[in-house]
C-alpha cells in the first residue's frame, strides 16, 4: 500500500537547511528511505535554499564554515550504519532489539545518540489493541510505523507512515487489534523512556 502520511514540509526545511535536531534525524531518515514523495520535496527544497544564498552578497567569516549538513548526516552514522534503515529492520532484528517493558503491553528499545544531546530516539512496541500512554504520545515530535499499524485520530497509520507533530493533533494511538504497532519515535526536548530503561 502507498505511504498516505508524511513529514511536514517545516520539517524538511529544516532538513534541508541543515538544522534538524539529532533526536529527529533517525525518523525523517527512516520515512526517507521508503518515499520518493518526500525525498523529491526534500531535493526541492534544497534547491531552493541553495539558490537564496547563493544570491546572497558575500560575508566575511571569522572562523571556518561547517561542513554542509554536518548537524545531520553525523549522527545518522550513528542510527542508521550498523544495520539498515529502521523501516528494514527484520522480524529477527527488531526481536533482538533490547526491549524493555515499560507499561503493561507497552516496550521500549533506546536508540544512541550523541552525548550531551537533547531529546530521545528509540523504538516503542505495542501489543495488539494496545494505546499509547498519554505521556509518550505527547512527548512525540516524529512517529514512523515499523511494522504492524496503528490508528490515531480516526486515521489509520501503516508501515512507511509517519506522523508528524506540525501537522498531526495529540489523540488517542491505538495499536491494531491483530498485528500491534512497532513504531520509531522521536522528541527533540523530552524523555520518552529512556530515563525510566537507564535508571
Amino acid at each position: 500500500m502507498p505511504i498516505q502520511h508524511h513529514l511536514d514540509t517545516s520539517t524538511l526545511m529544516s532538513c534541508a537547511s541543515g538544522a534538524q535536531p539529532e533526536s529527529l534525524a533517525g525518523v525523517i531518515v527512516a520515512h526517507l528511505s521508503v518515499c520518493p514523495a518526500c525525498r523529491q520535496e526534500l531535493s526541492c527544497l534544497s534547491q531552493i535554499g541553495t539558490a537564496i544564498f547563493s544570491a546572497l552578497p558575500p560575508v566575511a567569516m571569522t572562523s571556518a564554515p561547517r561542513e554542509p549538513g554536518a548537524h545531520v548526516t553525523r549522527p545518522l552514522a550513528k542510527i542508521a550504519a550498523p544495520r539498515r534503515p529502521a523501516s528494514a529492520f527484520t522480524a529477527d532484528e527488531l526481536a533482538a532489539m533490547p526491549w524493555t517493558q515499560v507499561e503493561p503491553g507497552v516496550r521500549y528499545a533506546p536508540l544512541p545518540l550523541s552525548a550531551h544531546v537533547r531529546g530521545d530516539l528509540g523504538l516503542v512496541s505495542l501489543a495488539p489493541g494496545v494505546r499509547l500512554p498519554t505521556s509518550a504520545r505527547d512527548a512525540s515530535d516524529l512517529t514512523f510505523v515499523v511494522a504492524g499499524s496503528y490508528v490515531g485520530d480516526s486515521v489509520v497509520y501503516q508501515p512507511g507512515d509517519v506522523a508528524d507533530a506540525g501537522q498531526a493533533s495529540r489523540t488517542d494511538v491505538i495499536a491494531d487489534a491483530e498485528t500491534g504497532c512497532i513504531c520509531l519515535i522521536a522528541s527533540e526536548a523530552q524523555d520518552i523512556y529512556r530515563s525510566r530503561v537507564s535508571g
